[in-house]
């Protein structure tokens, strides 16, 4: 007996073979698309990481590694400064045992001269010539001190302080100060006085330039001196010689040099050589051992703190610091041995030695984080939509 063939088998054979047609080709399409993701992740990982490694690495070993120039260092086992501690003209021994402030002025490298000059008059013609003369004494010890220190002098006219109840004359000619109109006035110099922006000391010299000078506390005398400020002079017509003078015992006073002991008291005329070359040999030795000092205590700061940063500016300011040192030394050159010391104190005084200090481990990571999110959001996604391709191709099946 023949079987006969029911004719609803035939599509239903037909769709199944339809059906697994679909999946076979869904099934390569998954997998070209899953290839494709693959090529596409690995592509991105291969370009962030050449990124990091062409960018990021070099970025993050500036950043991280404290940067240090090469710094100089001194040590008292160098000969250089082993012939300056044996020497016998050492600092110590150009200072006088006696009690007086003014023996124990220090030295600087460089001054800073302010001429000011007070009128009583509005007639320029009449003070010309003193004005004149007052400036070239000035030059005259600048130039004559020009081998150990350096000066720059400026100058500046009053014309209304005159004016200003901080006077009171005598007999309606003499003008008379006390003591505390003296305060009043040096204020009144500060107040008015054009400001010198230096790191080097200011010196004023005020010049009261009057028919008949200016009466201190009952004293009519030459000028006044004051430690660290200045002085003022009384100029006035005829009298040369006493102004001129309280110039050269006011560069004596405020510098600090010592007057040698002598019968004739020095003069403009008759300057004291060897107080002057006394001074010479204190400020030779005292800007050496400041500039020592400036650079040990650089070292010392960069040794407490590793995170400092020496920069090349200053490094270098340091190594010509010491060359200079060993140079004015060498050839006995005071002046060299205020630029090393004015070297050195522009290194210590650098505003990027404590200014780039570099981060510590916590605030790098407090910087990197947020700058390195954005960064890594790319590859988070990459790796996301990779696993969910995969996850969803595994679930695929054939029936």
């Amino acid at each position: 007996m023949v079987e006969k063939n029911d004719g609803t088998q035939l599509p239903e054979k037909v769709e199944d073979e339809m059906q697994k047609i679909r999946i076979e080709r869904l099934l390569k399409v998954a997998e070209k698309v899953l290839k494709e993701n693959k090529e596409r992740c690995l592509r991105s990982f291969a370009f962030y990481f050449f990124i990091l490694i062409i960018f990021g690495i070099p970025l993050w070993w500036i950043t991280t590694s404290p940067y240090r120039a090469s710094l100089e260092r001194f040590s008292f086992n160098e000969a250089v400064f082993g012939d300056l501690m044996d020497d016998q003209n050492s600092e110590k021994g150009f200072r006088d045992n006696s009690p007086d402030v003014w023996n124990e002025i220090s030295i600087s490298a460089a001054y800073n001269i302010h001429l000011i000059f007070v009128h009583e008059e509005n007639d320029n013609s009449k003070w010309s010539n003193i004005e004149k003369s007052i400036v070239n004494e000035v030059n005259k010890m600048v130039n004559y001190l020009s081998d150990t220190v350096f000066f720059s002098v400026t100058t500046e006219h009053f014309w209304d302080l005159y004016q200003s109840d901080i006077f009171s004359k005598k007999n309606d000619k003499k003008l008379v100060l006390n003591g505390a109109d003296m305060t009043r006035f040096i204020t009144a110099i500060d107040k008015h006085s054009s400001p010198i922006i230096s790191t080097d000391p200011l010196l004023k010299l005020v010049f009261v330039l009057t028919n008949d000078g200016i009466e201190i506390d009952g004293i009519q005398s030459n000028g006044q001196t004051f430690a660290s400020w200045g002085s003022i002079i009384n100029a006035s017509p005829g009298k040369s010689d006493d102004y001129l003078n309280a110039i050269y015992e006011s560069f004596h006073s405020l510098l600090g040099a010592q007057l040698s002991s002598r019968d004739v008291p020095s003069t403009f005329k008759h300057p004291d050589h060897a107080a002057w070359n006394n001074f010479r040999h204190r400020a030779f030795s005292e800007n050496i051992h400041k500039a020592e000092h400036f650079i040990t205590a650089i070292n010392t700061l960069a040794s407490k703190m590793p995170q400092l940063v020496i920069t090349p500016e200053v490094g270098e300011l340091v190594r010509k610091s010491k060359n200079f040192v060993k140079e004015a030394i060498a050839e006995e050159d005071a002046l060299k041995a205020s630029v090393a010391r004015l070297l050195a104190e522009r290194a210590a005084d650098h505003s990027s030695l404590i200014g780039t200090g570099d981060l510590t481990s916590s605030l790098k990571i407090g910087i990197y984080v947020p700058i390195g999110m954005p960064l890594l959001l790319p590859v988070i996604e990459v790796l996301l939509r990779y696993s969910w391709g995969r996850y969803k191709n595994r679930h695929i099946k054939v029936e």
